[in-house]
């Protein structure tokens, strides 16, 4: 569960330690967090805000924690494939809170105004390169997924129905 970085380096302070990808373009790669437990970045501000309340109201839910996941929606018996879930997670937060008592955690605590918050959310996507966003500058980049490519390597893409990944 939280191996983190451990794993890499052997070092007990790199448990629960995870490489933070860029924040380019991050307004379009939900969903969000470790298990991509959040659908928008609003959710995952407030969740580093007050991570004890947002655990405890995720586990307090009364489906399972799975459940709530878009990722899950057609997987009925989703708990069973993680079923330490939310021993891990505790388990995370206590070392969180042990490293915010000593001084060496990288998430400070802080308290954030709704406006500050939207403000953050509206700096992300800033972040967002337009072209994500327009189906004609977009479909410049996608190779035509009619043939293998030049080299017949080309790897393309498919939905969980079969249908090729393509811009709309």
């Amino acid at each position: 569960g939280g191996f983190g970085r451990f794993r890499e380096t052997g070092e007990g302070a790199d448990k629960y330690a995870f490489r933070t990808p860029t924040l380019l373009n991050v307004e379009v790669t939900g969903p969000y967090g470790h298990a991509g437990t959040y659908d928008d970045l609003d959710a995952v501000i407030r969740h580093h805000l007050a991570p004890e309340q947002a655990i405890d109201d995720f586990f307090a839910s009364p489906v399972t924690w799975c459940q709530q996941m878009a990722q899950f929606s057609n997987v009925s018996d989703c708990d069973v494939l993680y079923p330490e879930a939310e021993a891990e997670t505790r388990d995370a937060l206590a070392k969180l809170k042990a490293d915010q008592a000593e001084g060496s955690s990288l998430l400070p605590s802080a308290e954030l105004s709704d406006s500050d918050i939207a403000d953050l959310v509206a700096f992300m996507a800033a972040l967002t390169d337009p072209c994500l966003k327009d189906a004609a500058c977009l479909g410049q980049w996608i190779p035509d997924t009619t043939t293998n490519g030049a080299s017949g390597l080309q790897v393309n893409a498919v939905d969980g129905n079969g249908q090729p990944l393509v811009t709309n």
